[in-house]
């Protein structure tokens, strides 16, 4: 038993929100950096809370924002296996690329080119080296948790990275943006 079980209802519900409050946005970046499409980014985040929610009492939690980074990658793992089939099936609509609905007027006008570029080169790369990229260089989590997250060895993610990285330099020398990075 974790320790949430231990709380009151009022303890937990208190200390549920200061969970929410502090981890939503970089699971939300998260979520948008593994590659979700836009239209189902709040969706996949909100999952991500419900089943926090859900294992909260029975879970032993260290680090809350490891723990919720590991809830995300297996839900955007389960969404992509989930999108495929479903693009498979062609289900899918095209959409076009939204805005974060979470930025400032002026974080989308200053940097929105370049976070369109650096998230369109990042589709262009394999899901294994993404993954590996965005856990590692963006969110700044070590190679130890991210080859725990990924459930593959720490030597995996680190060639992953190196592949990762020469993969995107390579992608965005090619790119309008050019080596403007």
């Amino acid at each position: 038993m974790g320790v949430w079980s231990r709380l009151s209802a009022a303890e937990r519900a208190q200390a549920w929100g200061a969970l929410y409050q502090a981890h939503f946005d970089a699971i939300y970046r998260l979520v948008i950096s593994l590659g979700v499409d836009d239209a189902d980014v709040e969706e996949i985040v909100q999952r991500v809370f419900v089943i926090a929610d859900r294992r909260l009492m029975r879970a032993t939690i260290d680090s809350p924002r490891a723990w919720l980074r590991g809830i995300a990658v297996r839900v955007v793992c389960q969404y992509r296996r989930w999108h495929r089939l479903r693009r498979a099936k062609r289900w899918v609509v095209k959409q076009t690329t939204q805005p974060d609905p979470l930025a400032t007027p002026e974080d989308l006008v200053a940097d929105s080119q370049r976070v369109i570029e650096v998230r369109r080169v990042l589709g262009t790369l394999s899901t294994k080296l993404r993954d590996v990229l965005v856990l590692v260089d963006i969110e700044g989590c070590s190679l130890s948790d991210a080859a725990q997250l990924l459930g593959v060895p720490v030597n995996t993610v680190r060639s992953r990275r190196r592949l990762a990285r020469e993969a995107f330099v390579r992608a965005w020398s090619r790119s309008d943006a050019g080596g403007a990075l």
